[in-house]
């Protein structure tokens, strides 16, 4: 197999496809390559076990990872061009309990079409609340666009003339940010590198995640001092955002006095205003919006129930994301 042709040809596959995720999956004596996009996920291919593995190293080697480990989880990405744009795919492997090794890309499809996936969108609110100093928490499950939201609302913004991003690893690419990319081995942790870079004076430090307590103690003492702080956070709902933050060692007190907004959002599905469907794989037009709530100014059940009421999502996709 020509995998450097053939991985071109499934990247290029998937970016029309407009999926969000692609997983290369070992099988007993094979390999399957499922596509994902919002709920839904399908077999697009089997390749012989070699092929597959082949697949899986070619991938990882052009993400800077370690080719020969398949144990431990990894992560890495890369940048890939696709006609006149270029497409940054996150990559994330790890081994079963047999060794064999599974990959998992996930595409960063920043493009114009993006603006078009949004659904109540808030924006002169958000832009009023990114304007004050402190911490604006995004919230919501994996693949739900917070990273690209941050980066507009953070682009966009007139007066944050230095923007710093920390990530793991870095997912947007934007040459108007200094982007910085955390390496355990070398020392450049999340703490580290917040050091560091509020000796830079961002008019804004965008985090990548909040993962444990050290990352959060630091987060909170950039929001202290004064600095404009994006990060994101992995919670059920805006309720359960201050729990987990507590979770991590952080006194609720603490939290509130620098807390400016939680914007929380998943992507819905919305009924097509061509095919009139939500699970239509054959059309090509885009079957999925971001939905974004923003705390204290509007509630979740709030914005998905002027969703339904809209007509933009049907009753099932209503009562599936009520909870």
């Amino acid at each position: 197999m020509d995998v450097s042709g053939f991985a071109q040809k499934l990247l290029h596959s998937s970016w029309q496809e407009k999926v969000s995720d692609v997983y290369l999956l070992p099988r007993k004596k094979s390999f399957e390559i499922f596509f994902r996009r919002q709920n839904r996920r399908w077999l697009h291919e089997t390749l012989p076990e070699e092929d597959g593995r082949q697949l899986v190293r070619h991938f990882k080697f052009l993400a800077n990872m370690d080719i020969a480990e398949k144990r431990k989880p990894q992560l890495g990405a890369f940048t890939s061009q696709m006609n006149d744009l270029q497409i940054r795919l996150r990559l994330s492997s790890v081994g079963d309990y047999l060794g064999a090794e599974s990959l998992v890309l996930r595409f960063f499809q920043e493009d114009e079409s993006i603006t078009n996936r949004y659904l109540l969108y808030p924006q002169n609110y958000l832009e009023s609340q990114t304007k004050k100093r402190g911490l604006h928490l995004f919230v919501g499950p994996t693949g739900s666009g917070k990273t690209t939201l941050m980066y507009r609302l953070a682009k966009n913004h007139p007066h944050f003339q230095q923007v710093i991003t920390i990530e793991d690893p870095v997912e947007i690419e934007e040459q108007s940010f200094l982007q910085l990319q955390t390496n355990a081995q070398i020392g450049l942790t999340y703490e580290a590198l917040i050091k560091v870079c509020l000796r830079h004076r961002p008019d804004c430090l965008i985090i990548g995640e909040i993962r444990d307590g050290e990352t959060a103690m630091m987060v909170l003492r950039a929001a202290l001092t004064g600095h404009v702080v994006f990060a994101t956070l992995h919670a059920k709902n805006l309720a359960e955002t201050y729990t987990r933050l507590e979770e991590l060692g952080l006194k609720k007190a603490q939290v509130e006095s620098v807390m400016q907004s939680v914007t929380f959002q998943r992507m819905v599905e919305i009924i097509c205003p061509v095919c009139g469907n939500t699970k239509n794989l054959d059309c090509q037009k885009i079957h999925d919006a971001c939905l974004v709530s923003v705390h204290p100014a509007q509630k979740w059940s709030q914005q998905l129930r002027k969703a339904w009421a809209y007509g933009f999502i049907n009753a099932d996709t209503y009562l599936q994301e009520k909870d």
